[in-house]
């Protein structure tokens, strides 16, 4: 047997070691490789040959914020079941505690009763004051102020020619990318004294 005793560290142990920490200190750089897919990218100042990058901030998959921000507009310019249907699910419910929808327990019977209201008051329009996602819960809730003028046929009485400015929120809870409730928090009776019909 050979017995090696060392006693004294070579020459080159010193450079060894400080490029060894050198290498330890370096960040880790991940090889990206060319996207050779049927999809082609650009170089650019910052990507110069072109690279398929993938980030988090390219999704196919719409958010729940989005859609329901989809719902909303179609919903709120009297579109109807037929085109807010593609956001919810076919017996999605709804809830109000404002008595001219006391009879309404249905998005579909809502989104409806919306389209009915815009013959009503034909200059109806909205403005988004705010939309916010609870990720907890999965649901969106939105806030916005409605406004009409009653020259339109179709309500409770003759038109009144009385205009009324309504604040209201909606909170659309989700499963997966459907919206399966909604509940409208609504001061009706202002409404209805706005408008004359109270």
């Amino acid at each position: 047997m050979i017995e090696y005793t060392v006693t004294s560290p070579p020459p080159w142990s010193e450079t060894l070691s400080s490029d060894a920490e050198a290498a330890r200190r370096r960040p880790l750089r991940r090889p990206v490789r060319n996207h050779r897919g049927p999809h082609k990218h650009k170089g650019s100042a910052t990507n110069p040959v072109g690279m398929c990058i993938l980030s988090a901030e390219v999704s196919q998959v719409p958010s729940i914020a989005a859609i329901a921000e989809d719902f909303f507009e179609a919903c709120e310019t009297g579109k109807g079941w037929e085109s807010c249907s593609a956001y919810c699910a076919p017996d999605a419910t709804f809830s109000a505690q404002a008595e001219p929808l006391s009879g309404v327990t249905t998005l579909a019977e809502y989104t409806d009763w919306m389209k009915g209201l815009m013959t009503v008051l034909p200059d109806g329009r909205y403005e988004v004051k705010s939309f916010a996602v609870d990720a907890d819960r999965n649901n969106v809730a939105a806030y916005g102020v409605f406004q009409g003028t009653h020259t339109g046929p179709g309500g409770p009485i003759p038109p009144t020619g009385r205009s009324a400015s309504a604040d209201y929120v909606y909170v659309m809870q989700f499963d997966g990318d459907k919206i399966v409730h909604m509940t409208k928090i609504w001061n009706a009776g202002i409404t209805l004294k706005e408008l004359g019909w109270a």
